[in-house]
């Protein structure tokens, strides 16, 4: 059995109503990780995201609910990405995007 990492993303939902009169407001999204063989996904998809969705439904309560929206399969280790090299080539990006846009201003020309 192929022991392939499936990630699946969700929406994450609040009841701000009652049990009996439920109000539910999205607050985001959520990742379930789940491992098993890729060759369902392959295969038998709708039916993958069916019981993916009935996992979900049983994990929800009258306060928190959870909606399967997608999944992926990972073949491969996550890498992770330096927090501070992001930082940096986040502010460069802005600097370089700032300079472009004060080039764009009609007073500049």
């Amino acid at each position: 059995m192929d022991n392939t990492l499936i990630r699946i993303t969700a929406q994450y939902y609040e009841n701000y109503g009652t049990a009996e009169n439920p109000y539910w407001k999205p607050k985001g999204g959520h990742e379930f990780n789940l491992r098993f063989d890729c060759d369902y996904f392959h295969y038998r998809t709708e039916e993958c995201g069916i019981a993916i969705q009935r996992m979900l439904d049983a994990k929800s309560n009258d306060r928190h609910k959870w909606t399967y929206i997608d999944h992926q399969l990972t073949y491969s280790a996550i890498m992770s990405l330096d927090s501070r090299e992001f930082e940096d080539t986040f502010n460069q990006v802005c600097a370089e995007y700032d300079i472009a846009m004060v080039d764009r201003l009609p007073y500049r020309k």
